[in-house]
């Protein structure tokens, strides 16, 4: 984005969280009193009764130029998967809980909006997912884009699957378990890591793939280049289910002979920071990660 005085603001916002009312209103006040123009997501709209220029979510990346999105982390995840592919850069306020990504804080609205107009803020790129479906029918859905992860597994709780991952057509490994994560850097802090993956810092582009509770010692995560692609399958018993589920809110049903293909995608979601953010700070903020109590010894006499 290149310095300029005006832009048109895209708002979405999770009603679900209790600041989003207020967090909203300060917004628009803010873009008001300074002249901007704003376009307001329907549904958005619709739960606060909000007036102004109304779009679907499916458009918003063709109808401004940047977005606000009030929520969590999941918020942003719904947001940033269907703007990247026009790479619309996200400004994403925190009105959640552990905010790994959407960190920015609701008092600070009228200081970001000013830090936009007068170009004082970054844009931080992260990788995102493509994901192509290949259905047994010879259907083929494509362009599927993921910011944290896509999860394959057994529809029914506490069902085994197999999963056949392959590289160039080659198999990678195959394994008896409870699905696995394919995951991006931004993902690695995620359910990749709930399942035993490793952390990646967000700036460096790898593809992770972690398996979920493999019945076998020797099936470890795997981290790969970002520029090949992987393919999976899942083999059920009998008629049961699998599914594709991606960032945790959309989820594809698969038939036993469909198979997953996934790489880097050539889009990338670019989100506004008004800072720096330092990654290991984060960890040890958010993950208390490297954090211990001290706890000195006593002293006495003698």
């Amino acid at each position: 984005m290149a310095g300029t005085d005006s832009y048109i603001f895209g708002i979405v916002a999770n009603w679900k969280q209790k600041d989003a009312v207020n967090g909203v209103a300060s917004c628009l006040e803010a873009l008001e009193k300074r002249g901007q123009r704003y376009v307001i997501e329907e549904r958005t709209a619709v739960w606060g009764n909000l007036k102004g220029d109304r779009v679907a979510i499916t458009e918003m990346g063709k109808a401004c130029d940047l977005v606000i999105s009030f929520g969590g982390d999941g918020t942003l995840l719904s947001v940033g998967r269907v703007v990247a592919a026009n790479e619309v850069p996200v400004l994403a306020v925190n009105l959640g809980g552990l905010g790994f990504l959407s960190e920015m804080d609701i008092s600070l609205m009228e200081t970001a909006v000013d830090a936009i107009l007068t170009d004082r803020f970054l844009v931080e790129s992260r990788m995102l997912l493509s994901i192509r479906l290949e259905r047994s029918d010879g259907e083929t859905e494509r362009d599927i884009l993921a910011v944290n992860d896509l999860v394959l597994g057994p529809k029914a709780i506490s069902r085994i699957v197999i999963v056949n991952a392959y590289i160039h057509r080659e198999c990678l490994f195959s394994y008896r378990g409870d699905g696995i994560i394919a995951a991006t850097p931004t993902g690695s802090t995620a359910y990749s890591l709930s399942a035993g993956g490793p952390i990646v810092d967000p700036r460096v582009d790898v593809l992770l793939l972690t398996p979920i509770c493999a019945h076998s010692l020797t099936v470890r995560p795997l981290i790969i280049p970002p520029t090949l692609e992987v393919g999976i399958e899942l083999r059920m018993r009998g008629k049961e289910e699998a599914v594709m589920t991606v960032d945790g809110q959309a989820t594809y049903t698969l038939a036993e002979d469909d198979r997953v293909y996934v790489t880097r995608a050539k889009k990338r979601l670019r989100l506004i920071r008004l800072e720096e953010k330092d990654f290991y700070k984060l960890l040890r903020e958010k993950l208390g990660w490297g954090i211990q109590e001290y706890v000195p010894e006593p002293r006495g006499e003698g």
